[in-house]
């Protein structure tokens, strides 16, 4: 016997010794291969036969399950992503009971993260246990949630959570007193109390409801309940009259102001109307934490639910004032990240079509991006500039919202979301964004473009913190490999992210920072489990090869036949290292560093004397260099000095002469952006020379550009 008088369903793994040898090969073969425990694996299964999850929701996990798509190829790093077969996912999907399990794994790992969410089961599995001595640990749950989230994150229990949330809060004065759109995740009792009273309600008896009182909880237990059995519950709001029926539930919900904030009393009754027995959840806090919040993978579309609270009149004054400054904020922190180092260029007399790289893509893709992230299918304003000396925060509705306290905070933090999003603006169908509560600390790209925005500051961006506030939206933890500049992917959630400049076939202007997404996770060939973080080396290796040639004014290349290659390592038991290198020689350096070089880029489009016959002699201060060498030499410049112990002297410019082949470019401007990355240390971007990337021009005018705006380095 259960608690209360209650009898439960138990499961077991000792029942036939034949039965569990029959099966015991393909657990332990794929268990195995995921790098998770076999008794796990089997006690989840078996557990799965005790849970009341209906036959709508199991056909909907196994469809979304067996709709994902099959491996892509990534071609430089010569690895797969994607979904591998023989999964334990797969594996569970076969019986009924697994796909039990996987629908209450779903809605747990959608919401919180596998550690909490295997502390959640613990507790239930062992109570439902005939034989408490294979019940697996939380550890372990854990080791085998992680292997199933890829897949199961993307179920959209979170979003339908949410969608409660808002409707809570339309029909409660106690939601809507909520200034935070945060949402509470129930105790693991409560929880554990709930499924007992569903399995007591779905077998065959003279149960006949259950009644559920619950505070703040109620938009997860109310998503939960129509997860599990199929039909949403009635609702009755704290008075007790109902605010929303359902023909045919047998469970309602009552909105109750007097339980501590995570818990549960549910009512199970035999006879309609009358008391059959009560079971009040014993809530705990959880270690660390006083509350305990759901988060987890949401579409884009949810976006700007981190930073409005849930329907109120502050959310619709909110709402109005982001549709109305969110074109102009748009556009002015786009627009600082791609302005010219020097405005004197003309006056010099140098009439010159240049363009300044810009990390962001087009207009219309950001305007596209924050269109996508807005949930009520409004359509935003074209992006456009404000009048001179106006400022964003004076716009009147603007202005009223952030009049209240920490409304700028959330706005400037909404505009750094959409840009940072809008590196994935190929992606838009498959990317999941991180839903956590809004409370979390800002990042530095965040605090840049409230410098931006508040002050019009012209400080440059860093490469470092928009890609640090981009991988953090879609939840991969690697800030230490981007400062460090070894970062060349990552593969966490069931999302696998890498630069599309790693693949691409030209160098673009615009969007240089655009990431690719896939979903799944990430493979080597050789390698038995998954891949999470793709690094490049710690050291690299430069040449400091001159090139004796006559210097030319035609731009040339010096290296026919010659191409770049990709040497992918596996460097530990989770992860890859890859070098960028070429064929000429062994010298290899870090891909990362591009992204440090085209901050500094100027693209020169055409010139004058692109069609005139040019000189043989330009310039006697300039000399070749290989795509493998870099002005400065680390190994002699004396630590903490400045970069003052050149390859090249600091009055000569380099030229590397690599026309026509955009690899050796790629090449070249990591060596270049090497220099940066040494020097800089966090410095702003132009603190550091420019550098000229050649499109057209003859090297007579690039060579009079990179006097005129100091620039050392010209790539052909």
């Amino acid at each position: 016997m259960a608690d209360g008088g209650m009898l439960a369903l138990q499961w077991a793994l000792n029942e036939s010794a034949d039965s569990v040898l029959s099966i015991g090969q393909d657990f332990i073969r794929t268990a195995t291969r995921d790098d998770v425990p076999p008794i796990a694996l089997m006690a989840c299964e078996r557990f799965g036969a005790t849970l009341p999850i209906c036959s709508t929701t199991r056909t909907k996990v196994e469809l979304h399950i067996k709709k994902q798509a099959n491996p892509v190829l990534i071609r430089f790093l010569k690895a797969r992503a994607g979904y591998a077969k023989g999964n334990s996912v797969e594996l569970l999907l076969r019986s009924q009971a697994g796909a039990n399990f996987l629908a209450l794994a779903a809605a747990l790992v959608s919401s919180t993260d596998t550690f909490e969410a295997g502390s959640v089961l613990e507790p239930i599995i062992k109570d439902s246990a005939a034989d408490t001595t294979l019940v697996p640990t939380a550890y372990y749950l854990q080791s085998l949630l992680e292997v199933l989230d890829p897949k199961l994150n993307r179920l959209g229990f979170l979003t339908e959570v949410l969608g409660w949330a808002d409707w809570w809060t339309s029909i409660d004065v106690a939601f809507q007193s909520q200034t935070e759109n945060r949402v509470i995740f129930p105790s693991r009792d409560a929880i554990q109390k709930v499924l007992r009273a569903f399995g007591e309600l779905e077998r065959k008896g003279d149960l006949k409801s259950i009644s559920i009182r619950v505070g703040r909880p109620a938009p997860w237990l109310t998503a939960f309940v129509k997860f599990c059995l199929g039909r949403p519950p009635i609702i009755h709001d704290r008075h007790g009259q109902v605010v929303l029926r359902q023909p045919g539930s047998r469970v309602s919900i009552i909105c109750a102001d007097n339980l501590p904030s995570e818990g549960a009393q549910i009512e199970l009754h035999k006879h309609l109307n009358t008391f059959e027995e009560l079971l009040i959840s014993n809530v705990t806090s959880y270690e660390g934490t006083e509350t305990w919040y759901c988060t987890g993978m949401v579409p884009p579309r949810l976006l700007t639910r981190r930073h409005l609270p849930f329907k109120s009149s502050q959310h619709h004054l909110g709402r109005e004032a982001i549709m109305e400054a969110l074109p102009y904020a748009l556009m002015e922190v786009r627009s600082n990240c791609a302005k010219p180092r020097q405005s004197d260029l003309f006056a010099a007399g140098i009439e010159i079509p240049y363009a300044v790289c810009n990390p962001f893509p087009d207009e219309w893709a950001v305007w596209n991006v924050a269109t996508s992230c807005l949930d009520d299918g409004s359509v935003l304003e074209p992006l456009k500039a404000l009048e001179d000396h106006e400022s964003i925060f004076d716009l009147p509705l603007i202005k009223a919202w952030t009049s209240q306290t920490g409304s700028r905070q959330h706005f400037c933090r909404l505009v750094a979301d959409i840009l940072a999003l809008s590196l994935f603006h190929d992606h838009l169908d498959s990317i999941q964004v991180y839903y956590r509560p809004s409370h979390s600390k800002p990042t530095a790209f965040s605090e840049f473009v409230k410098s931006v925005l508040e002050s019009g500051s012209t400080e440059s961006y860093t490469v470092e913190a928009i890609l640090e506030h981009a991988l953090r939206l879609v939840q991969h933890d690697v800030v230490s490999e981007i400062r460090g500049h070894s970062w060349a992917g990552s593969s966490f959630r069931g999302q696998v992210i890498f630069p599309m400049m790693f693949e691409a076939k030209s160098i673009p202007t615009e969007g240089f920072l655009s990431l690719r997404c896939i979903l799944g996770t990430l493979y080597l060939p050789s390698a038995r489990s998954k891949m999470s973080v793709i690094h490049s080396p710690k050291l690299a290796r430069w040449s400091d090869e001159r090139i004796e040639e006559d210097f030319t004014a035609e731009a040339m290349n010096l290296f026919p036949g010659t191409t770049i290659k990709w040497d992918a390592y596996r460097r530990s038991e989770r992860s890859i290292e890859v070098r960028l290198g070429w064929t000429e020689n062994d010298f290899h350096t870090k891909p990362f560093h591009i992204f440090l070089a085209l901050a500094r880029v100027v693209c020169v489009e055409s010139c004058p004397l692109t069609s005139q016959k040019p000189p043989k002699l330009i310039d006697n201060d300039c000399e070749y260099l290989s795509p493998s060498t870099r002005r400065t030499s680390p190994e002699q410049r004396p630590e903490n000095e400045d970069l003052t112990n050149d390859v090249v002297p600091r009055g000569i410019i380099g030229v590397y002469p690599v026309r026509g082949n955009d690899g050796l470019r790629l090449l070249a401007l990591s060596c270049v952006g090497a220099d940066g990355a040494d020097g800089a240390d966090g410095k702003p971007s132009d603190a550091l020379d420019d550098i000229v990337l050649n499109q057209y021009a003859s090297l007579p005018c690039l060579v009079k550009y990179c006097r005129t705006i100091s620039a050392r380095s010209i790539i052909c």
